[in-house]
């Protein structure tokens, strides 16, 4: 993460994880009070970390895949945000 406040001079802010190594990242938000990010990848899943610096917790993971689901083998699908046109 960088903090982005001035768009001239990024700053280093911190890193977190995706555990399940895909090799993109399709969203990312941060919370309204901006203490969590929220992100995901070609993946059933959403991840949601800290953004204290001083926090380093793992992840916590929401699995959007049923447990029915994954008993068949078919719980692949990704998750993308989607803005709606109104």
């Amino acid at each position: 993460m960088y903090d982005t406040s001035n768009p001239y001079e990024w700053k280093y802010y911190k890193t977190v994880d995706y555990p399940f190594g895909q090799w993109t990242i399709t969203d990312a938000t941060l919370s309204p009070d901006n203490r969590f990010l929220a992100y995901s990848s070609i993946r059933n899943a959403v991840c949601f970390a800290a953004t204290d610096p001083a926090d380093e917790s793992d992840p916590s993971i929401l699995d959007f895949a049923s447990r029915a689901r994954r008993d068949y083998g078919s719980a692949h699908f990704g998750v993308y945000h989607h803005d709606a046109l109104i």
